[in-house]
């Protein structure tokens, strides 16, 4: 897990708006997810989650939060798949371009209505993006 601390949020935004937050936790690995708790303790704030920063609205001045922000970049890949369905892992910090470009390349279907959504996946997930009928949710398996 990497560390920033004071990280601007207007530097992470695609609005360039916000101030500054306690610290930024990179998450990298898998391995980094169980140490969260802790780390956020030591540092105190509430935990704030964010992608590629598109769509983000952050006031200006010290803000009392400690962002975290997945950089797994896995994927995407097939993980198994029949004539209907295919169940494709990815990882939160790809780009949602790229995911998509991916599934086209491959003639997979059901996501289109994303085509044109900046951000990563992770953010897709979170803010359950979609567009003309296409929901982001409908398309998660745990």
């Amino acid at each position: 897990m990497r560390e920033i601390l004071s990280p601007s949020l207007a530097e992470r935004t695609s609005l360039h708006l916000g101030g500054r937050a306690i610290a930024e936790l990179v998450l990298e690995r898998a391995e980094d997810y169980p140490l969260l708790a802790e780390r956020l303790q030591q540092l105190g704030g509430s935990p704030f989650i964010i992608g590629a920063g598109t769509n983000l609205l952050a006031r200006d001045g010290e803000l009392p939060v400690v962002l975290l922000r997945s950089a797994i970049k896995e994927g995407p890949e097939i993980v198994w798949e029949s004539e209907a369905r295919a169940h494709v892992r990815v990882g939160a910090g790809v780009p949602l371009p790229r995911l998509l470009g991916f599934c086209a390349r491959r003639g997979l279907g059901g996501l289109e209505g994303l085509v044109g959504i900046p951000g990563s996946v992770g953010g897709a997930v979170a803010m359950n993006a979609g567009s003309y009928g296409c929901e982001t949710c409908r398309n998660l398996l745990e």
